[in-house]
């Protein structure tokens, strides 16, 4: 059972991870589906280049998610939070938002920097052809 002061803490950091406010408790007591995934060697061929040229190769070991015997869906485990690992698993997305958020604001900014360059200099550029007649 979780106290009245930590239930509190939990829905504001719901409400502003997951845009509701009880989320965190179908977490903890539903639980949610994780997929099973096995590591698989994938070979990755070179770049090409302009000139035609071939980059080297190489192989990397990536997660898959299994597939089920007759390969039409995947599989999955069936997993659940504690309110400790909720909370962490919030406070650590939460800072994941934050920096998408910022990053997003980021490219606003330049695009909007950008965008004022660009009616600058077609501005320098009509003032500076004058007119025909």
């Amino acid at each position: 059972m979780v106290d009245y002061k930590a239930r509190q803490e939990l829905n504001a950091l719901s409400k502003e991870v997951f845009g509701s406010s009880s989320k965190w408790q179908k977490l903890v007591s539903k639980g949610y589906l994780d997929p099973i995934t096995e590591e698989v060697e994938e070979y990755v061929p070179g770049e090409t280049d302009k000139d035609g040229v071939v980059g080297e190769g190489f192989t990397r070991k990536v997660q898959v998610p299994v597939r089920l015997s007759n390969g039409v869906g995947l599989q999955y485990t069936h997993k659940y939070h504690t309110t400790e690992s909720i909370k962490a698993h919030m406070l650590e997305r939460k800072v994941q938002l934050a920096q998408l958020k910022e990053l997003v604001e980021k490219m606003k900014a330049e695009e909007k920097a950008k965008k004022d360059q660009a009616q600058l200099a077609n501005q320098v550029q009509s003032e500076a052809s004058g007119s025909a007649l």
